[in-house]
């Protein structure tokens, strides 16, 4: 699905989901660019604007993502550790072969801030499936990826970015991955990977194998019956597994009516969560030290944006927006076996993202509506009866629509990206300090 300055609310986490998919239809993406430095050398279109900071929080750098090529972006996504990976999908519709590729930006923020950019390896024919990238922080800061250089394939990659730089994106092939996976599904939504282990919850339908050409005989038959949805949980840890989270039982009629599924999903020490919207209904499945996922239960029903989701120990932390009524604005939830209704302001809150940190949430979100006004708020508050966020400062600058925000967290620090439409397209990144 492309990102468009008209979507709403979309997963967490989480970061992106796909991108933030709108609540009802979207309107046309934006027509601003999105620049993509030069891979093979360091970026020296890096911006650094104006630092600014959260209520008990010191911003202590900023980037500015402004690649080059006129393409869509969508699913903008980061993990933090001592560097910070950015990672995001944009889309080519106007060719004869769409294509759909994947990037990624790792930022080194001392002694200045420096980013190193790249195009992963994709194809533009029909044969070919859509590219869609997560960071995570499995043994360092990772890439998780499906679709590269074409082929149905999950795959795991250490952070080598001088490799990627190296490579050209049209015609080469990826390295070699630390782990892969093929799964007999496809992918039909920008998927989620967990912040801190090497695991994603894709939505997509069941397929009688990886793709049309791997079993075009028996797949055309079953394509003409409709394939059921699903959103599976696909690992790529020590033994590389995928399991389904749930199914639709049957195929899933009116597809372009229906909302995103806006997977999300986290882990904590020993388990983790996957939230996904089925319509009107927010589902959870806890996930065990395995992987393996527990049937779903339903946490909340209603008019709900897609979830965002972070874990207090091994315990599961949801956000999403809500509204009672469409004449109303919306308003943030955060749900951690219980409601919390989170006070923000009179404009609608929605796309949330999330950490939590002992007893504490720190919480971005984006207020505005939903297509052309959006800015970025970031605040911290205990987890407890209602969340007051309502001091909570404006990170955005005025005039541009910034929306969509992710963030990532590491001991007192954390990453905050954006998505950010003005004249061109931008990805923002901030790096604030947030003590105990």
């Amino acid at each position: 699905m492309r990102f468009s300055i008209g979507l709403l609310v979309v997963a967490g986490c989480h970061s992106a989901g796909p991108a933030r998919p709108a609540e009802g239809t979207p309107p046309p993406a934006p027509s601003g660019s999105v620049a993509l430095p030069d891979a093979a050398a360091p970026d020296a279109s890096d911006a650094i604007a104006p630092v600014l900071a959260a209520a008990s929080c010191a911003a202590t750098g900023s980037v500015t993502l402004a690649p080059r090529d006129p393409r869509s972006i969508e699913n903008v996504r980061v993990a933090f550790a001592s560097r910070a990976l950015v990672t995001w999908e944009d889309e080519n519709a106007g060719a004869a072969d769409p294509t759909r590729s994947a990037n990624a930006a790792w930022i080194d923020w001392s002694p200045t801030p420096h980013t190193t950019t790249a195009i992963l390896p994709y194809r533009a024919y029909a044969s070919a499936v859509y590219s869609y990238i997560g960071p995570t922080r499995g043994n360092g800061l990772e890439l998780f990826t499906y679709g590269l250089a074409g082929l149905p394939t999950f795959e795991r990659f250490a952070q080598k970015e001088a490799v990627w730089a190296k490579i050209d994106p049209n015609m080469g092939s990826a390295p070699t991955p630390t782990k892969a996976l093929v799964v007999d599904m496809s992918v039909e939504e920008a998927f989620a990977v967990a912040d801190s282990a090497p695991v994603a919850a894709v939505a997509g339908e069941e397929t009688p194998c990886e793709s049309l050409y791997s079993c075009e005989s028996i797949y055309l038959p079953a394509l003409r019956k409709g394939f059921e949805a699903s959103v599976r949980v696909v690992a790529l840890g020590a033994k590389p597994s995928s399991e389904v989270v749930w199914r639709s039982g049957s195929p899933r009629s009116n597809r372009g009516k229906t909302l995103p599924f806006a997977p999300a999903i986290a882990f904590g020490a020993t388990k983790g969560a996957v939230v996904f919207r089925v319509e009107r209904a927010l589902m959870l499945s806890n996930l065990d030290a395995a992987f393996h996922p527990s049937p779903p239960v339903t946490i909340a029903t209603g008019d709900v944006g897609a979830p965002a989701v972070a874990m207090k120990g091994d315990s599961a932390v949801v956000a999403w927006a809500e509204r009672a009524s469409p004449t109303e604005p919306y308003h943030l939830v955060i749900w951690d076996g219980a409601p919390h209704v989170v006070k923000s302001g009179a404009a609608s809150a929605v796309a949330p993202s999330l950490a939590v940190r002992d007893a504490e949430v720190v919480v971005a979100w984006m207020e505005g509506d939903a297509e052309r006004h959006g800015q970025i708020r970031l605040g911290r508050a205990p987890l407890s009866g209602e969340i007051d966020l309502t001091s909570a400062p404006v990170l955005s600058e005025a005039g541009v629509n910034a929306r969509d925000p992710e963030i990532s967290l590491a001991g007192d620090e954390v990453v905050l990206v954006w998505s950010e439409f003005s004249k061109t397209t931008k990805i923002q990144a901030r790096k604030l300090t947030c003590p105990r």
